[in-house]
């Protein structure tokens, strides 16, 4: 691959500029590209129409879902344009089998309704990779490429929708006596005429779009390839060498020719002059206000525009404004919500649901395996046992352990993979009732001291925590 023959200027663009760079493309080669997707798109067509004559609805379905298949041809030419050249479409038509055979059973299958479709066929078409080197090549390409590949399918989608129903609306304006319900039923496809009316409608909505749809695929494809592998730089040096080999021919020419120099000097000076005159006019100054369309002024300004039945406009307005409004506030409050849940300044509408059942209890916290199955029938006295050999860290973890089964079982509170012993106390908090968390509280409090500050319980102290288990446990909602 020769960058130097590149028909694009290759430097860093965001990806939205490579969007803007597909369409120029494809305004510069919309003719090959729209032949070479309307011919396989005919004839997927024609076969379809003889077949299902009957049923306009599957042809246009069939269509749609081969669409793929439709992009390959001048997805080939494209990267041909750009890379060698424009040539005539009859030699990227010669080419079909290596085109568009390979891999297309994976395209019309599995990854028919992939997002990323457009940014992924370079890598399927043109660089022929498959199995895991395909994943990982879509990896690496991908990013937030993918992302802008997602919404150039949206906007593909909803730009083929409203061609098409203007297509299918000014067929309607040439039906004679046409009225809304009308229109309405040609929508709704009650007769068969009606149906191919709007199968016809679609196939020539896709090619229309097909080649733009190719080419924003295909730049933002180029625009990552140039990112990662750094094309600009390598263009630039390789342009860099080759004026060093010229460097000595013009340092010499411009030696001897010192007057045509200083002539081409004053002419740019002349030059700027001119261009500063002609940017002081009042025309590149003056600012105007417009605050609708052209189009929509002409019509408001129109004598017959006084015919219309301004209550009609009126309530139509209403009706969108009230929606919109509506929408509006909908997004607040979700916002809102989305706010509270993520500051955890919503748990106090918690604890009522986690009471009517069990809690969450993960398998391990603070480096303790929780399981009723590892606790003694007897905590207290295995405890205390724990605690008479001056094991205190065993016999405290013991303690916390049961305490935090406890608290799932008879709470309902629910703990998570990774809370800290301050995570545990206020979800306790929140809970259970104020004499049970504030026993949990002094549990959590001689376990921190223990097995972080290494400081020692006194026994008056352990013999608190164990009275304090002995209570007799309230059981909300069981």
């Amino acid at each position: 691959m020769d960058l130097e023959r590149l028909h694009i200027e290759i430097r860093p663009r965001s990806h939205f500029q490579a969007l803007d760079l597909g369409v120029l493309m494809a305004r510069r080669w919309y003719g090959p590209l729209l032949l070479l997707g309307a011919v396989p798109l005919i004839v997927v067509g024609c076969v379809a129409s003889l077949l299902l004559y009957e049923y306009p609805a599957w042809v246009a379905l069939i269509i749609w879902w081969c669409k793929p298949a439709f992009e390959r041809l001048p997805l080939r030419y494209l990267s041909q344009a750009i890379f060698e050249g424009a040539t005539a479409p009859s030699a990227a038509l010669s080419s079909w089998r290596s085109t568009v055979l390979p891999g297309l059973f994976g395209a019309l299958t599995w990854r028919r309704l992939s997002p990323r479709r457009s940014f992924d066929a370079p890598v399927w078409v043109l660089e022929r990779l498959s199995g895991s080197v395909l994943a990982e090549r879509r990896r690496v390409l991908g990013g937030r490429a993918a992302g802008a590949a997602l919404w150039l399918t949206v906007v593909g989608i909803h730009v083929e929708s409203f061609l098409a129903l203007a297509l299918m609306t000014t067929a309607w304006m040439f039906v004679p006596g046409g009225e809304a319900a009308d229109l309405l039923s040609l929508l709704g496809q009650e007769a068969e005429w009606q149906g191919w009316i709007s199968t016809v409608a679609g196939m020539l909505c896709i090619a229309a779009i097909l080649p733009f749809y190719v080419a924003c695929g295909f730049s933002l494809y180029l625009n990552r390839r140039a990112e990662l592998e750094a094309w600009d730089l390598e263009v630039t040096f390789r342009r860099l060498a080759s004026r060093l080999v010229a460097a000595a021919a013009l340092c010499a020419m411009v030696v001897a020719l010192p007057d045509a120099a200083w002539a081409e000097d004053a002419r740019q000076v002349e030059s700027q002059a001119a261009i500063a005159e002609v940017l002081e006019d009042a025309s590149f100054t003056s600012v105007q206000t417009i605050r609708y369309p052209a189009f929509l002024a002409d019509w408001l300004d129109a004598e017959d525009a006084q015919d219309a039945d301004p209550l009609a406009w009126d309530a139509l307005f209403t009706v969108v404004a009230q929606f919109g409004e509506v929408l509006l506030w909908i997004g607040v409050g979700a916002l809102v919500v989305w706010i509270l849940v993520r500051l955890n300044l919503m748990d106090w509408a918690v604890p009522a649901a986690r009471r009517s059942g069990r809690g969450e209890l993960p398998g391990e916290l603070f480096g303790m395996r929780l399981s009723e199955d590892t606790l003694p029938d007897d905590v207290v006295g295995a405890a205390r046992r724990y605690w008479q050999d001056g094991d205190a860290r065993s016999a405290l973890s013991l303690l916390l352990r049961a305490a935090l089964v406890e608290m799932v079982d008879a709470h309902g509170c629910s703990f998570r993979k990774g809370d800290t012993e301050g995570d545990c106390a206020a979800e306790v908090s929140r809970s259970a009732p104020q004499d049970v968390a504030a026993r949990f509280v002094r549990l959590i409090d001689q376990w921190r001291l223990v097995a972080y500050a290494h400081r020692p319980v006194t026994d008056a102290a352990f013999d608190a925590l164990c009275e304090d288990w002995s209570v007799p446990q309230p059981v909300v909602g069981r």
